[in-house]
């Protein structure tokens, strides 16, 4: 992984962190809903309207979950999300 540029985390690692982040509250009450809102396939027009927000806003979660998970796209966020047992 490494050689080809990418990251690596033991899988004790990733456990541990997955543990802190979940007992640290990393994501806000909001943004877990909206990380699972995007989860689902939903795009930032519908969940906008669902929880009555502008387009802007759901944006800014979006980025605020990205930069809080610590990567780079929405689909990482979503595995990362899926993997601290954010999404059930």
């Amino acid at each position: 992984s490494v050689i080809n540029g990418e990251k690596y985390f033991s899988p004790q690692f990733r456990k541990m962190r997955n543990e802190v982040m979940v007992s640290s509250v990393i994501l806000s009450n909001r943004e877990i809903k909206i990380i699972r809102e995007i989860a689902f396939g939903r795009k930032n027009r519908e969940i906008a309207e669902k929880y009555n927000m502008c387009e802007k806003t759901i944006e800014y979660y979006r980025s605020s979950i990205l930069r809080k998970l610590g990567v780079k796209t929405i689909v990482e966020a979503v595995r990362c999300a899926c993997e601290i047992g954010l999404l059930y």
